[in-house]
């Protein structure tokens, strides 16, 4: 294994790590409601939006307007951002909550 690749996966580690120390000092709604903003501002800022623009377009044709096409975009990375908040407060989760 190449050493760039180590410590690309020790950084990513270490993010991780860092991100769950965070996230679990804070209760689950405060971490899905910032998971939800920093997924919108990841969305804007990010290039694949245009690629999600171009297969959600695809998927749905005329059928959906292109203001509820941006809506779902965003709202994917959003929920995927709070899923991995989800995952990070995962050791603590109770059944209730599942």
């Amino acid at each position: 294994m190449k050493k760039k690749t180590l410590y690309e996966d020790a950084l990513i580690l270490s993010i991780v790590k860092a991100a769950r120390f965070l996230v679990r000092r804070i209760p689950m709604d405060s971490s899905l409601w910032a998971a939800r903003k920093i997924g919108a501002v990841v969305f804007y800022f990010s290039k694949r939006r245009f690629i999600a623009y171009r297969n959600l377009r695809a998927a749905f044709g005329e059928e959906k307007s292109r203001d509820e096409i941006r809506d779902i975009a965003r709202h994917s990375v959003e929920n995927l951002c709070m899923s991995a908040v989800e995952m990070l407060h995962f050791p603590e989760l109770d059944l209730d909550y599942v």
